[in-house]
C-alpha cells in the first residue's frame, strides 16, 4: 500500500505476517472451529468426520450421522434388524429371539 513518501505491505486476506516481513498461510486446523478435525489440501481447510457413518453438515463444521438402516449401507445378516447408531449401526435379534454363539458363529435363536 502506498503511503506518504514511503509504503507498506500487508499479507492477503487469509495470509498473516511474519516477523521476517513475509506472509504466510493463516488457514489452520487450529483456526478452523471443525466438531472432530480436519485437513489442509492445497491452503484450504476442510473438516472431516472420523466415521463413515457420519458426513459433514450444512454448517461444513459439524458432523452428522448417517442413517445406514434407511440408506442401505447397513446390511444385517438373516433374522437380525439393523438399529442405527451415531456414525454406524448394530444387527439385533428380533424381538423373541436371542443371540448365541453356536458352532463358532452367533446366530438368533
Amino acid at each position: 500500500m502506498n503511503t506518504l513518501g514511503s509504503y507498506k505491505c500487508y499479507c492477503q486476506d487469509g495470509y498473516r505476517a511474519q516477523p521476517d516481513g513475509s506472509c504466510r498461510n493463516a488457514r489452520t486446523c487450529y483456526h478452523a472451529n471443525c466438531q472432530y478435525g480436519c485437513e489442509v489440501i492445497k491452503g484450504a481447510v476442510r473438516c472431516t468426520c472420523p466415521s463413515p457413518g457420519l458426513r459433514l453438515g450444512p454448517d461444513r463444521r459439524t458432523c452428522v450421522d448417517i442413517d445406514e438402516c434407511v440408506s442401505g449401507g447397513g446390511v444385517c445378516p438373516r433374522r437380525r434388524k439393523c438399529v442405527n447408531t451415531f456414525g454406524s449401526f448394530v444387527c439385533k435379534c428380533h424381538l423373541g429371539f436371542k443371540l448365541t454363539y453356536i458352532n463358532g458363529r452367533y446366530n438368533c435363536i
